[in-house]
Formats: C-alpha cells, sequence, structure tokens
C-alpha cells in the first residue's frame, strides 16, 4: 500500500495544473514534518535513554539488510507494471521509507500479545530507523532535488508556491 501512495504522490508533486491545491499540499506537508520532528525527537530520547543497550551485531546487520536490501527490493516489486523513467522508479525503491510506522505497529503488537524478546524487535526497529536516516535521507537530499529541478534547501517545489521569492523564480 505504501508504495502505491509514494507513487501516487511522486507523480502528482509538482503538476502545471494545480490551483489552490499547491496551498493545500504545502500545509499538509508542514503538518507531517512537524509530527515527523516530534517523532524523531521521542525516537532520540528513547535509544538514548537505552533502548540500544545490548545491541548486538546481528541486530545491527539484519537491520542493514532491510535498509540495503529488502526495502528496494519490496519497492521495486511495488513499481512493478508503473510506467514511470528509470531514476524516479530506482529512487523510490531504494530510498522508501524510514520506518518511523514501525513504531507504531510495534507498539501496538506490544500491547495486545506477549513476546518473549520484545527489546530485540525495538533495538532492529531503533536501528533501521536511524540508519535509514543517516544513510537515505542524506543521499535522497542530494539526488532529488536535481533529478526534480529543485535547488538544495527547497522544501515546496511548486513554481509560485509559498516559500518562493520573486529572485527564484526569475532563475
Amino acid at each position: 500500500m505504501f508504495c502505491a501512495v509514494r507513487a501516487g504522490r511522486f507523480n502528482t508533486r509538482g503538476t502545471e495544473h494545480e490551483g489552490y491545491e499547491r496551498y493545500v499540499h504545502h500545509g499538509a506537508e508542514q503538518l507531517e514534518a512537524i509530527l515527523l520532528a516530534l517523532l524523531l525527537l521521542w525516537l532520540g530520547v528513547f535509544a538514548a535513554s537505552g533502548a540500544l543497550l545490548g545491541l548486538r551485531w546481528q541486530e545491527v546487520a539484519f537491520a542493514l539488510l532491510l535498509i540495503f536490501r529488502v526495502r528496494p527490493l519490496a519497492g521495486t516489486l511495488g513499481l512493478l507494471g508503473h510506467h514511470c523513467r528509470l531514476l524516479p522508479r530506482w529512487a523510490v525503491a531504494l530510498f522508501g521509507i524510514r520506518g518511523m510506522g514501525s513504531i507504531l505497529r510495534i507498539a501496538y503488537a506490544q500491547n495486545h500479545a506477549e513476546f518473549a524478546d520484545i527489546e530485540t524487535i525495538w533495538r532492529i526497529a531503533v536501528v533501521t530507523i536511524l540508519g535509514s536516516i543517516l544513510v537515505h535521507g542524506h543521499a535522497a537530499n542530494m539526488l532529488r532535488p536535481r533529478e526534480a529541478g529543485m535547488e538544495v534547501g527547497d522544501v515546496y517545489p511548486h513554481r509560485g508556491g509559498p516559500h518562493r521569492t520573486a529572485e527564484k523564480d526569475a532563475t
């Protein structure tokens, strides 16, 4: 489901035929960024409070496998039959998601069932999310602007959007 939503959003972002929708998208993206920042803050506090104590190399290896093999393969399979250029397809498949939804799913599962070693699942999730943020967050920010015709630091790619200045639009 995520891949379908991601592919749809990727294809609708930056369309020239948007009117008021660009401001609605901008507001939604700002709210998403605020909520993500709060969740990342919580994740940092959680990790610093001892969530990674007892971390084993096998857990780190599994997290790296998730980041560099499972997620790109799942993204590629999710985009089968979707007609788009190779670079956007590769970018969506590789960068995927950070895994923040995993926090909600693990917390829900933990409160509704008994698990023998839930701490291991939490450690793998935290390492996967932190690794994803470090590796893919940096790489996506470097690739995305060039690929989408944006400048590094642009938050909202629509011409004439609320963050743009006359100098930026003139270039």
